[in-house]
């Protein structure tokens, strides 16, 4: 395990990009604390495409290939070993267990997400506001939401109508489901809890949903009717309850509900695991799944004084500006954030690596049909990043190992060292689980001036700077502390 992990991150190729970025990733040999369990070591790497277009669609059948052509063919429900699925994203982690649901593959998954941004929640949210202030902008949420899905014609008419209307009630009986919607809202006597409840009554009425969506609208309508009877709220009104739920977002009871199995499999976003180890691990990776955009917010980028990450130098806020901006004289600063980004994205990588013991299983999806090979061979080096470098030093690597088995898309190796002999109990005392802190052996010496809680053992220290070797920019531990 920890021979091939070593040849990925010490891999030429990958560190000959980073020297041509004018960044440096500091990473030396880790040896096994286990050397008895290499015999039980099985290596896996795919690389798999999916649509072009990158809709909802085509993420599932992502998630559809990886749960069957990799999970399914490589996970024992009666084998008593920990196992888990690793993903970047919660959406991710979402999608494969609707997939392992389907399947009838117990698991265990807590999301991070809130609540409130569930997607058969959150209109309910659109719903209150529109009950609360009258704002149209938000009847129209609705209507565009899970629960409706007005299509574009219909949707234009209702505008128009409220156009027309000015401050009067607009005629919307040319849409019938939007007419009740209204009918409804102006007969709403004041119930937070009642005024969701018959929402839900008229827009769920013939549909079918998954298990875990039923659970959330459950455990809203439950936390409305909760703060309606609570004695310790005074503010029971609609816009009270609004607050609440601001106010509170960072509170466990407002995280999203799970659909809990049994069995020993968990699925867990890449930092959650951190700190943790398990039997066989099953990693996706969407090379292509980038963090993405709000154009609601502002966007900032920012570069630090020094290595202590403690001032900061320059910076530039934007509001859909981003790409004239990488083209100003202050380009400098995206591309500042964009390397941080890129080592962050390596770092995660190697904290999931390292988190089997015998069993190692990864799946790199990315968009569109082109062959990886041309994929990784582009002119273009700018669509290509450390992630996708990592991904080709993952294939390359475990490709020379002896006795590796060529897949339809990717590489497969199983040891075959034999068995050790059964160890005197004296020994048997001694055999404990993976210790971590042989992996924090990987890490140089913390720099001058780092905060101590920037540090963790999961993963080398990262630094940036010219290529000249004087550095320049930043020094920050594996979990960096100021873009997580």
């Amino acid at each position: 395990m920890m021979r091939f992990i070593n040849a990925v991150f010490q891999d030429q190729a990958l560190h000959q990009h980073l020297a041509e970025q004018g960044q440096e990733w500091n990473y030396r040999t880790v040896n096994s604390a286990r050397p008895e369990l290499e015999h039980l070591t099985q290596l896996e790497v795919r690389s798999i495409s999916y649509g072009a277009r990158g809709g909802e669609d085509d993420l599932h059948s992502v998630f559809r290939e990886f749960v069957q052509g990799t999970v399914i063919n490589n996970y024992d429900k009666d084998k008593r070993e920990s196992v888990a699925i690793l993903c970047r994203k919660t959406n991710e982690l979402t999608g494969i267990q609707q997939v392992l649901q389907e399947e009838g593959i117990p698991n265990i998954f807590q999301p991070t997400s809130l609540l409130t941004e569930h997607p058969w929640v959150e209109p309910l949210i659109y719903w209150l506001r529109f009950l609360a202030w009258r704002d149209w902008l938000d009847f129209l949420a609705v209507l565009r939401s899970n629960y409706i899905m007005l299509k574009a014609a219909p949707l234009k008419a209702v505008i128009d109508s409220i156009d027309r209307s000015g401050d009067q009630t607009p005629d919307l009986s040319a849409i019938p489901l939007a007419a009740t919607l209204l009918k409804l809202a102006d007969g709403t006597t004041g119930s937070l809890a009642g005024a969701c409840q018959d929402f839900v009554d008229i827009c769920l009425k013939d549909k079918q949903l998954h298990e875990r969506d039923y659970l959330n609208i459950y455990a809203f309508l439950t936390l409305a009717n909760d703060y309606e009877l609570s004695s310790a709220q005074r503010d029971k009104s609609i816009p009270g309850f609004l607050d609440y739920l601001d106010d509170n977002r960072e509170q466990e009871f407002l995280k999203q509900v799970a659909v809990e199995g049994s069995e020993e499999m968990q699925l867990l976003t890449i930092h959650k695991s951190k700190g943790l180890q398990f039997d066989r691990v099953f990693l996706f990776f969407n090379l292509s799944g980038g963090s993405g955009s709000d154009w609601t917010k502002l966007k900032w980028f920012f570069k630090y004084d020094q290595d202590d990450l403690q001032k900061i130098s320059d910076y530039a806020l934007t509001y859909h500006y981003e790409d004239l901006l990488k083209h100003s004289s202050f380009g400098y600063l995206p591309a500042s954030m964009e390397s941080r980004e890129n080592l962050e994205e390596l770092n995660n990588l190697y904290v999931a690596y390292t988190r089997a013991k015998t069993a190692l299983h990864i799946c790199f999806a990315y968009r569109g049909g082109d062959d990886w090979s041309n994929l990784t061979g582009r002119e273009d080096k700018g669509q290509v990043k450390l992630p996708h470098l990592l991904c080709d030093a993952s294939l390359r690597q475990l490709a020379a190992f002896e006795g590796a088995e060529s897949l339809s898309s990717g590489i497969r190796w199983r040891s075959t060292l034999p068995a050790p002999d059964e160890a005197p109990d004296e020994d048997k005392k001694r055999l404990q689980k993976i210790n971590l802190d042989d992996l924090a052996a990987a890490l140089p010496e913390l720099g001058a001036g780092l905060e101590p809680e920037a540090v963790t053992p999961d993963s080398p220290a990262v630094k940036t700077g010219k290529r000249s070797g004087s550095r320049t920019g930043t020094t920050c531990s594996a979990t960096w502390h100021t873009t997580t």
